[in-house]
């Protein structure tokens, strides 16, 4: 056995060439990273912009959509359109004045029914949160900007959909027309969220057959004695 010292074949390292192979290749491997690292930040800014332009195109394809209106509504419409140019009756005071009358009811009432199906469509877009694809968080700020009503009236149809929504015997004198928004309005400020759930919670059928109150008392406690909310019938509802 020779020494080691004197041996040409002895290696007191043997993984040398092993750890240098692999310090190689971890080398490698961290400038690829570096490089794809690179390129990735150098196509952010065109990643960012073809990102915000495909979300505008899809916002306004949205907005183009929600501007063209529903075949049934346009139907009712351009019926409607010709009530504007309808004439006046011919004859006495007698002939004229009830034919008049009667027309102004009836384009209440079917004022009464396009407020109510307003407010139903509305109410559905608030539960589907279809204010947020155009831009806004809540129906009550898309209303205004959108149909150029004022931020109250917004407020009082957004409050309209969602008591008719508790309410449905009341929802169905509105689908009727036999109720105004001024009498879905005024039940809105007494049939609110608060007042119902206690009012269920009491055990009170807010939707009882015979409809005359929404309780057999006055509320209890601070809440004031609510008022009858019994759509009124087609022979009085004028």
């Amino acid at each position: 056995m020779g020494e080691l010292g004197t041996d040409p074949s002895f290696d007191p390292f043997p993984d040398t060439g092993m750890l240098s192979a692999a310090a190689a290749a971890w080398a490698a491997l961290d400038a690829e990273v570096a490089a794809t690292r690179a390129a990735e930040e150098q196509a952010a800014p065109a990643r960012a912009i073809t990102d915000r332009a495909t979300r505008t195109a899809e916002r306004d394809a949205t907005r183009q959509l929600s501007m063209t209106l529903p075949a049934d509504v346009a139907a009712v419409l351009d019926a409607a359109r010709g009530l504007v140019d309808a004439q006046v009756p011919l004859g006495g005071p007698a002939v004229v004045a009830p034919a008049l009358l009667a027309r102004v009811r009836g384009l209440a009432q079917l004022a009464n029914v396009v407020d109510t199906a307003l407010a139903h469509a509305v109410r559905a877009a608030e539960c589907a949160q279809a204010a947020e694809f155009d831009g806004h968080k809540t129906m009550r700020a898309w209303l205004p900007g959108h149909l150029n009503i004022i931020p109250a009236t917004a407020a009082r149809v957004v409050r309209a959909g969602r008591t008719l929504e508790q309410l449905p015997r009341w929802d169905t004198a509105a689908r009727e027309g036999r109720v105004t928004p001024d009498q879905t309005a005024t039940v809105a400020k007494v049939a609110t969220p608060a007042r119902l759930a206690a009012a269920l919670d009491l055990g009170v059928d807010l939707h009882g057959e015979d409809g005359r109150r929404w309780s057999s008392g006055p509320w209890t406690g601070s809440t004031p004695t609510a008022p009858n909310p019994t759509p009124p019938s087609s022979a009085n509802s004028t």
